[in-house]
């Protein structure tokens, strides 16, 4: 099973929460939090699958993931 958001497909259960900041959006069923930063990093905290979707080249490298469960990520530019 799985769901779409947009142009972006992942595997899984579609989230019920979703997080946004600038060009990026984070769909997860747990928690995730911006909890830092690394140089010009953003760092990402949290719990279970997380769905990430940039919509800006410019974020890809910004942003790290720290979480427990799954990863999965889609460039929607």
């Amino acid at each position: 099973m799985g769901f779409s958001v947009g142009k972006c497909s992942f595997e899984g259960t579609k989230p019920h929460q979703c997080t946004t900041q600038g060009k990026m959006s984070v769909y997860h069923n747990g928690s995730v939090k911006k909890t830092g930063t690394s140089g010009k990093k953003n760092i990402w905290s949290g719990t279970g699958d997380v769905f990430i979707i940039f919509k800006g080249s410019d974020e890809v490298s910004k942003h790290e993931f720290k979480v427990d469960g799954k990863i999965q990520i889609c460039n929607d530019f």
